[in-house]
């Protein structure tokens, strides 16, 4: 199952335990509920809490943070370069994402997140050519154009 949920997995920062379905509905608020720390059950007095049987992490414990890889960064651009919120930026930027990112450098991919940042209105002007696109960002708007032959 980790393997066929690898390719919608935005980062590897950290894992999330899959956990079998123990309490009924595998989906849903008992489900999403695993993914935090429970606080610990009542205990009698005189002895220690208890703790729930799925958990393996002490509640204070964070998880490790790793530096994104190079990987998983292209994933997560891709991600936001097709579910834009206009179907005509998915349609410009998530075949771009698809064919070109894999081959932009650093600075590449750092202006490609920046252009992101910007509404979609501003940019499928920019791409059309209706209206010039702002300093920090002409260069990657026409990168994108011309993958595009626009």
């Amino acid at each position: 199952l980790r393997e066929a949920t690898r390719p919608h997995v935005f980062s590897d920062c950290f894992e999330t335990p899959i956990l079998k379905n123990a309490l009924g509905d595998s989906a849903g608020v008992i489900g999403a509920a695993w993914l935090w720390p429970e606080p610990e059950t009542a205990a009698t007095p005189g002895s220690e809490p208890r703790r729930s049987p799925w958990m393996t992490a002490k509640p204070d414990a964070r998880p490790e943070i790793r530096p994104e890889t190079r990987d998983a960064r292209l994933k997560r651009l891709r991600i936001r370069s097709w579910r834009r919120g206009t179907r005509e930026m998915d349609l410009i930027l998530g075949p771009y994402a698809d064919g070109a990112l894999q081959d932009l450098d650093e600075g590449g991919l750092a202006a490609y997140e920046e252009l992101l940042e910007e509404n979609d209105q501003d940019l499928y002007a920019w791409m059309a050519g209706t209206a010039p696109a702002s300093l920090p960002h002409e260069a990657t708007v026409a990168r994108i154009r011309a993958w595009h032959k626009i």
